[in-house]
């Protein structure tokens, strides 16, 4: 071969792989339901989550939150809206909500698990939660949930009393003693007591547990990009980064730090929802700092 069309050749194979890596690397676009709510950690952390992943996996993020029609808050209707896959196609919800099944499991937590550990917020004043230590004395209050959510199933499931209503809801009704604590995950409540208090109080001594977490679920017809998602964030729990973003992020890092989460004493319940594939991926995924908690006392 004449050294021109060697020349040629190796340009037309750089050019070639060049063409088949930009291809690969495709802009992978999530709709993701929640508001615009540009000072809302939460959301941040989730946008940040999956534009990582997407990152991982070898692709571009593009990554933005799609609303529900004003008022609605129901996790029923957003998974309608994501299954639908035209205007949103991806949320963020319990794992073992019945109205999920229509979507897309994608089978990473959120938290690597650590969605299922709550703390208990109660009004300022309120002292119900004073010499509780079990589930069996947790079961003489009035338990807050939302109307559709998982939670509210499982603390039934588990002998507590509960009194349901629309999320935005549960704030004002905790403050009027409507019902007497309001177990909120333990990435969730700082900035809801920012939002909505004053006069709510997250409980120093109590941590309930039960297996548990946020998932993402994708719309049946964007499968690739459920696939995509899917493999950056297993690809983040195994190169450490997903931990990394755990401690690192504002919506979890100051969770962490200010919670004193080893020195709460854990009430265990348990979670009928799951089904054993569902136990299997909390199983397969797990937070640095899994119970049991270093000197913590453990209440059945």
């Amino acid at each position: 071969m004449r050294k021109g069309s060697g020349l040629v050749a190796c340009g037309l194979l750089l050019a070639a792989g060049l063409w088949a890596q930009a291809a690969l690397a495709e802009v992978i676009h999530v709709r993701l339901i929640g508001s615009n709510q540009t000072d809302n950690p939460l959301l941040h952390y989730r946008q940040a989550l999956l534009e990582s992943a997407i990152r991982a996996a070898g692709h571009t993020p593009d990554v933005q939150f799609c609303s529900l029609p004003e008022g609605v808050t129901s996790d029923r209707r957003a998974a309608t809206e994501v299954g639908l896959g035209t205007r949103c196609n991806m949320l963020a919800t319990s794992i073992g909500a019945p109205f999920s099944s229509q979507l897309d499991l994608i089978p990473v937590p959120l938290y690597l698990g650590g969605g299922g550990y709550r703390v208990l917020l109660r009004a300022e004043q309120d002292a119900a939660l004073d010499g509780i230590t079990s589930k069996e004395a947790l079961a003489s209050l009035r338990v807050g949930g939302g109307t559709t959510w998982v939670d509210s199933d499982i603390y039934r499931a588990n002998g507590l009393r509960v009194v349901t209503s629309e999320y935005p809801n549960l704030f004002p009704m905790l403050k009027a003693g409507r019902f007497d604590v309001l177990p909120r995950a333990i990435f969730e409540v700082l900035p809801e007591v920012d939002h909505f208090g004053p006069g709510l109080v997250i409980d120093n001594r109590l941590l309930l547990h039960y297996p548990s977490d946020l998932f993402f679920y994708g719309s049946p017809e964007n499968k690739r990009t459920n696939e995509i998602v899917a493999a950056g964030l297993d690809i983040m729990y195994h190169n450490g980064s997903f931990q990394a973003l755990l401690r690192s992020h504002d919506s979890t890092r100051l969770a962490l730090q200010q919670l004193d989460l080893p020195a709460r004493i854990v009430i265990t319940l348990e979670n009928p929802y799951l089904s054993e594939e569902q136990q299997e991926i909390l199983r397969r995924y797990r937070p640095e700092w899994q119970d049991p908690f270093p000197a913590t006392q453990a209440a059945q």
